[in-house]
C-alpha cells in the first residue's frame, strides 16, 4: 500500500454523487491522514480529531452534564481585527503564532506555500444567536403565511387571548422538526464549534470539498509542522476542516494557559464553570418575545378581519379590528408560569422524549415551587436536567458500554438476540426518548 492514498480516491464534495460521495468520504475518513510509518488505516494522528461523530460533535457547545451553554462575551478577545477568541485559547494561539515567526526567520520554511508558512487567524468566535434569529424569522414568516392562506383560522385570531392557544399549538407542530428553545437549538446539530470562542480558522475554504483539504493541507509540505506546532500550544486540528483549530481543554499545553487566567486548578469542569453559562437562563423569555412579535406582526400586516354572518336569509358583513397589545398587556394575560408550563412540554417534543402527561406535570409543579422559593433560574435548572441529552448514538462511549454488556449476557438470559433493538429499547426506558 502506498505512503498516500492518491487524492482523487477521495476527493469528494456536495456536487459528488451519493453512492460514490459515500465511499469517497469513508475512503477520506480511514486514509486522509494515514501513512505507512506510524499509523493504521482508520486512525488519526495527534492532534487531528474528528468532531463529526460521537459526542465531539458537541465539543464546548454543551458541558460535563450535556447541558447547552453560552460563551461569556466578556471572556472573549479579538486576536485578529474582527477575530475573537476566548482569553487563554487567544494566548495559546499568539504564542503559536510567535513559533511560525521564529520559524521563518531561521528559514524553516524555504518555498512561500500559504496559509501553513505563516498562520493568521480568519474566523474565530461566531454569535450563536444570528442563526438562532433567522431561524426564528422563518417560523414567524411560515405562520403569517398560513393565515393567509387559512383565513378560517385567522378569522378566530381577534386579540391575544384567542391567538395564544392557535399558534403555540403551531410552534409545537414545527418543534418536531426544528429545535425553537434557544438552548435546544445551540446545542444541536445546527451549531458549531465557533461559537464556544474555543475554535479559528486560518483560512476559508469549503467544508464539503476534500479537494481542498488533501491539496491545501494534507498534502502541504509543512503539514507536519503545522501538527507539531498545533500539539505543543494545545490545539486539536479538525480532521474535517483542518483549516480549523481547536482548543483541547484537557491538554497540559491549554490547561497551563488557563491557569494564568483562573489561578487554580485548570481542568476542563473549571472551564464550564467560569467561562460560560448555561443557554436555558433566557429560554423562556425568547418564547414570550416570539409570540408577541408574532402577534403584533399578525395585527400590523392584517389588522382587520371580515366577519360574514348570516340573518334572516340575509348575509352581513362587519369589519372587526385585531386588538394591539403591548408587553406588559401580555405578561399581565399570560404569566410567567404559564410560560413555564408551555416550555416543559415544549421541550418533550423538542428532545422525543417520552413523558406522560402525569410527569410533565410533576415537573410543572415541583419547578413552580422553586420560582416562588428560590428564582427562576433554579427552576430552568431543574426542568432542564429532564432534557439533556445522554449521547446514544453508534459509536458513542454510552453505545460502546451497552455492547461490551450485552456481549457478556448469556444468550438465552439476553432480552433482545438483536443488539440494536436491545440498545434502543434500554435508552429509551432510560432516558424516556423514543429511538
Amino acid at each position: 500500500m502506498p505512503k498516500k492514498f492518491p487524492g482523487n480516491a477521495y476527493d469528494a464534495s456536495n456536487a459528488t454523487r451519493p453512492k460514490e460521495l459515500f465511499i469517497k468520504r469513508k475512503i477520506y475518513k480511514s486514509f486522509a491522514y494515514y501513512n505507512l510509518k506510524n499509523m493504521k488505516p482508520g486512525t488519526l494522528p495527534p492532534p487531528v480529531k474528528d468532531f463529526w461523530t460521537n459526542e465531539d460533535c458537541l465539543y464546548g457547545r454543551v458541558n460535563t452534564f450535556y447541558t447547552p451553554v453560552l460563551c461569556a462575551s466578556q471572556r472573549l478577545i479579538e486576536v485578529e481585527e474582527g477575530v475573537k477568541l476566548v482569553s487563554f485559547v487567544a494566548e495559546a494561539y499568539l504564542e503559536m503564532k510567535k513559533e511560525y515567526k521564529i520559524a521563518n526567520a531561521q528559514n524553516r520554511f524555504p518555498i512561500d506555500r500559504p496559509p501553513l508558512t505563516m498562520i493568521e487567524a480568519v474566523r474565530g468566535y461566531v454569535p450563536p444567536d444570528d442563526p438562532y434569529y433567522l431561524a426564528i424569522d422563518l417560523l414567524r414568516a411560515i405562520f403569517i403565511k398560513r393565515m393567509m392562506v387559512r383565513p378560517d383560522i385567522a378569522a378566530k385570531i381577534v386579540s391575544l387571548k384567542s391567538f395564544m392557544p392557535i399558534f403555540l399549538q403551531f410552534v409545537k407542530e414545527q418543534a418536531e422538526s426544528l429545535p425553537i428553545t434557544f438552548s435546544s437549538f445551540i446545542g444541536g446539530s445546527i451549531g458549531t464549534v465557533l461559537q464556544t470562542g474555543l475554535a479559528l480558522e486560518i483560512a476559508a475554504h469549503a467544508h464539503d470539498s476534500d479537494a481542498e483539504k488533501i491539496k491545501q493541507f494534507i498534502n502541504h509540505p509543512y503539514f507536519e509542522f503545522y501538527k507539531t506546532v498545533a500539539l505543543k500550544y494545545g490545539f486539536y486540528i479538525d480532521m474535517n476542516a483542518p483549516w480549523r483549530l481547536v482548543a483541547n481543554l484537557s491538554s497540559e499545553p491549554m490547561r497551563q494557559f488557563m491557569k494564568t487566567h483562573i489561578g487554580s486548578d485548570p481542568a476542563p469542569v473549571k472551564y464550564f464553570q467560569l467561562f460560560t453559562s448555561p443557554a436555558f437562563l433566557g429560554d423562556v423569555q425568547r418564547l414570550q418575545d416570539l409570540a408577541l412579535q408574532t402577534y403584533m406582526m399578525l395585527q400590523k400586516t392584517r389588522p382587520t378581519i371580515k366577519k360574514h354572518t348570516t340573518v334572516r336569509g340575509s348575509t352581513q358583513s362587519a369589519t372587526i379590528f385585531r386588538e394591539e397589545v403591548t408587553a406588559s398587556q401580555m405578561n399581565a394575560q399570560f404569566p410567567y408560569l404559564y410560560w413555564l408550563k408551555f416550555y416543559i412540554e415544549l421541550k418533550n417534543v423538542e428532545k422525543e422524549t417520552a413523558y406522560s402527561e402525569a410527569r410533565l406535570n410533576h415537573i410543572f409543579n415541583n419547578s413552580k415551587n422553586l420560582v416562588k422559593s428560590v428564582d427562576r433560574g433554579s427552576a430552568l435548572r431543574y426542568i432542564n436536567k429532564y432534557y439533556d441529552d445522554v449521547r446514544s448514538i453508534n459509536g458513542s462511549f454510552n453505545y460502546d458500554r451497552y455492547k461490551k454488556f450485552f456481549k457478556q449476557l448469556d444468550k438465552k438470559a439476553r432480552p433482545f438476540q438483536d443488539f440494536e433493538q436491545y440498545f434502543k429499547d434500554a435508552m429509551a426506558n432510560a432516558t424516556y426518548k423514543k429511538y
